[in-house]
């Protein structure tokens, strides 16, 4: 995860380059980052680099709000969080599209868990190309046009937006544990399902791309509740 740091106060910026860093190593997340005094020195060099920037609202020269809003005019998806003494002064970044604020001193609980879904949401929105080995050759797809994975006795078959492939060089388990990251499923043994091509649940039944799966009773508990966690986390 790249992160662009504006703030103006050295050691509040240590602390939080210290926080970020914990996380990373917690979450096996790599992290780099990169720390700007003033606004100016920010906007003035920046490209669009960054996944995330944390903002001091009250710094010399251009405060953070008028830098937010010179952001929003280069970039309006990056994701914001205010950093701020005083929480009234944080209700107004909102009108930036900001995710969140943090009045310091923050607890490092609250960074984290408001890292951990940004984190999340990043993953959904990457893509990953999955190999299938073919007897003639291999096949690149796109994990965002992959429905479902069925397995079949010594079959796996890739049911796609592009058709669907068998193979026998790919386990279910080796592919559960390549997929996890983005968002892709066990409803049961048979079946690994991406979260984002489903389109409904009634009783035991998972419809997705035109077929009808069914959730086992041994992971119905587990899976309805990735899936809630994974509807719950759209928007942050």
């Amino acid at each position: 995860m790249r992160i662009g740091i504006v703030e103006d106060e050295l050691e509040a910026a240590k602390n939080l380059q210290d926080a970020i860093t914990k996380w990373g190593q917690e979450t096996k997340t790599v992290v780099t980052m990169t720390v700007y005094g003033t606004g100016e020195e920010f906007l003035a060099a920046y490209k669009k680099q960054f996944d995330l920037i944390y903002l001091d609202i009250q710094m010399p020269g251009i405060s953070g709000l008028e830098t937010a809003e010179k952001l929003r005019e280069l970039d309006s998806k990056v994701f914001l969080i205010f950093l701020t003494n005083m929480a009234q002064f944080a209700i107004d970044g909102y009108k930036y599209s900001a995710q969140d604020y943090f009045v310091k001193p923050f607890s490092y609980y609250a960074l984290k868990m408001r890292m951990d879904r940004i984190r999340e949401t990043l993953l959904r929105n990457q893509d990953v190309n999955v190999v299938i080995p073919m007897t003639s050759g291999m096949v690149n797809i796109s994990a965002k046009k992959l429905f479902y994975i069925e397995s079949d006795g010594h079959d796996t078959i890739f049911h796609t937006a592009n058709g669907t492939y068998t193979t026998r060089d790919k386990s279910m388990k080796q592919l559960e544990k390549e997929l996890y990251p983005y968002n892709f499923r066990r409803c049961n043994v048979s079946y690994l399902v991406n979260l984002k091509h489903c389109a409904g649940i009634h009783e035991n039944d998972l419809f997705i791309a035109g077929d009808v799966l069914a959730i086992s009773r041994a992971k119905r508990k587990q899976f309805m509740y990735e899936m809630s966690q994974y509807l719950s986390g759209g928007s942050i």
